[in-house]
């Protein structure tokens, strides 16, 4: 899909999300662009970055290349902004990553990934019976 076509989708829709969300508060920055984890040669199609020592900000990124309908855009951008939600979990990761072992801090990122990717899951599904109950 084309950038132009993805950034028009996300301006017409992200204040919607954000509210429904309970994140009109936050400052949220969209990129479009190549969405990859450091170390990582995985593209995704979309990833959300919170930084703990920013309060309520974070930074959207939308491979637009990933995507071919409007509905894929609109599922992604809910998605990483669900990661928002969670971003006090970033908080403890920080903190644990400066107390533990480097293999011990490993583990349990796998783990914490694996969680937030459910509880992300999670939310998506009750705001979709939500949204059908209408």
């Amino acid at each position: 899909m084309k950038k132009s076509d993805v950034k028009r989708i996300v301006q017409a829709n992200i204040e919607g999300i954000q509210k429904k969300l309970g994140l009109s508060s936050w400052n949220i920055l969209v990129d479009y662009g190549p969405a990859m984890l450091d170390g990582d040669d995985t593209h995704y199609s979309g990833m959300c970055n919170t930084d703990p020592s920013l309060y309520e900000s974070a930074l959207v990124t939308l491979d637009h290349k990933q995507f071919e309908t409007a509905a894929e855009v609109l599922h992604t951008l809910e998605h990483e902004l669900c990661h928002a939600i969670g971003s006090n979990f970033d908080v403890c990761q920080a903190v644990l990553k400066r107390l533990l072992s480097k293999r011990d801090y490993e583990a349990m990122d796998v783990l914490f990934h694996i969680a937030h990717e459910r509880v992300v899951g999670s939310i998506q599904s009750i705001l979709k019976s939500a949204e059908a109950q209408k």
